[in-house]
């Protein structure tokens, strides 16, 4: 996939980015959900140790076995989903989802299962898609099969990279109400527009590329392509873990 076709459309990944470099801090705990191959796309690795400052215990949760093997970046990666993952209350300063919470069945159970691992005060990172961008609203009504097609032949995904997506947590406001019910206050919520996918359709990239003008209009930006959200953990204090119950809860590999 193109990560960048001119200066005025850079990709989403770039924004997210620059989000974890602004609030990861040298010795966190940091929980990354749905790691998979890495904390970023493939085509983006090298910029993964730019968001790792010293002392990061970073640890990664994803159901995928066989992406956790492939992973290179997440020294501790359990196989799992996140309703059982394995570490006490309080265990992280930081939890984060990459274009995750599309996928989401429950966001509300998530959400509580994540407030639960999250110090006081611990944040809540996620990107995903906007479903009210024109693009989710039309990919949500396709079969599975054509989705899969498409995702390979316009970004270059293989199939076993592309999940089922329910767009359950994916418009600011359903954030704002289930971030609110389940014990988190807002700190940003940032909607951003992406590289564009239709680069090899001429007459589908220039609507596209019509479509993200237009959603720089300041009462239409409501409809871009992706959200960044961060959300900060409210409640009494819980106990917490030290570095070493993450460890063993977790495995370490080479």
């Amino acid at each position: 996939m193109a990560q960048r076709t001119r200066r005025a459309f850079l990709n989403s990944q770039y924004a997210y980015r620059d989000t974890l470099i602004r609030f990861v801090r040298p010795g966190m705990r940091w929980l990354d959900v749905g790691c998979g191959r890495g904390i970023f796309p493939r085509w983006m690795r090298r910029e993964e140790f730019s968001v790792l400052p010293e002392g990061v215990l970073l640890a990664g949760i994803d159901m995928d076995f066989s992406s956790l093997v492939d992973n290179k970046t997440v020294k501790y990666r359990v196989a799992g989903d996140m309703e059982h993952a394995p570490f006490r209350s309080g265990c992280f300063d930081l939890i984060t989802a990459n274009m995750v919470m599309e996928h989401v069945e429950e966001p509300k159970a998530a959400l509580k299962h994540i407030h639960r691992l999250l110090k006081p005060h611990g944040l809540l990172i996620f990107h995903t898609p906007n479903y009210l961008n024109y693009q989710f609203l039309i990919a949500s009504l396709l079969p599975q099969r054509l989705k899969n097609a498409l995702a390979l032949w316009l970004e270059g995904r293989r199939e076993e990279d592309v999940f089922p997506t329910r767009y359950r947590l994916n418009t600011v406001r359903k954030i704002r109400r289930l971030a609110r019910e389940c014990g988190f206050d807002i700190v940003s919520l940032d909607l951003i527009n992406s590289t564009p996918v239709t680069e090899r359709i001429p007459l589908l990239s220039w609507i596209e590329k019509l479509f993200m003008r237009i959603s720089d209009i300041p009462p239409l930006r409501i409809l871009r392509s992706n959200i960044i959200a961060v959300l900060r953990r409210v409640g009494r204090e819980s106990e917490t873990a030290d570095g070493e119950a993450i460890q063993a809860a977790a495995t370490p590999f080479a």
